[in-house]
């Protein structure tokens, strides 16, 4: 159970139970009218699916996204730790944004905030160019914290996994989200 509300502009939170699990939900509610400590038996009943605007405009979200398309260049583990090769926005030595369509894919994001109003309170990305380049054009309102923990091949593969999902769960501010910029190997 979710609890019980006590207004009609009642937050997300109190109303929907904490799941440990991502499932596409419904939720039904009933409004008992109540006088002198006693409730009618016939409640009218309401449905209620909240749209992924409406959970995060109640905030404590992280969400992940994989960069932009990124298809010019190769990445070159080979180049050496001292040379930092991922954080490089050469193509010679790590893979880059593919303009025009990782502009549009920026843009899209960047749309969508700019017009939800869901807050962002963080926004983490990996040392790489395109991760950077990705989270800085979504234009959040935030500076960009660069994450190792999302570095591909740089990062103790052996850690990596579990420490991602430790950032992941970390509980953003009230009423705001964190979002992530990584890659697809977790």
């Amino acid at each position: 159970d979710g609890g019980t509300g006590g207004f009609i502009s009642e937050p997300l939170s109190n109303l929907v139970p904490q799941l440990n699990q991502v499932t596409l939900q419904q939720y039904t509610y009933k409004a008992f009218a109540c006088a002198g400590g006693v409730c009618g038996a016939n409640a009218p009943e309401a449905n209620l699916t909240v749209t992924l605007r409406q959970a995060l405009l109640g905030g404590g979200y992280s969400i992940f996204f994989h960069h932009a398309t990124a298809l010019d260049g190769a990445d070159k583990p080979d180049a050496g730790v001292a040379s930092q090769w991922w954080k490089s926005c050469d193509p010679a030595l790590a893979r880059q944004l593919s303009h025009p369509s990782s502009d549009q894919e920026i843009y899209n994001v960047a749309t969508f905030f700019a017009n939800s109003g869901v807050e962002v309170s963080k926004v983490y990305a990996s040392d790489f160019c395109r991760a950077q380049g990705t989270a800085t054009g979504f234009d959040l309102g935030q500076p960009v914290l660069p994450l190792p923990i999302l570095n591909p091949y740089i990062y103790p593969e052996n850690m990596r996994c579990a420490d991602t999902l430790s950032a992941l769960n970390e509980q953003p501010d009230a009423g705001t989200n964190f979002v992530f910029v990584g890659h697809a190997q977790y």
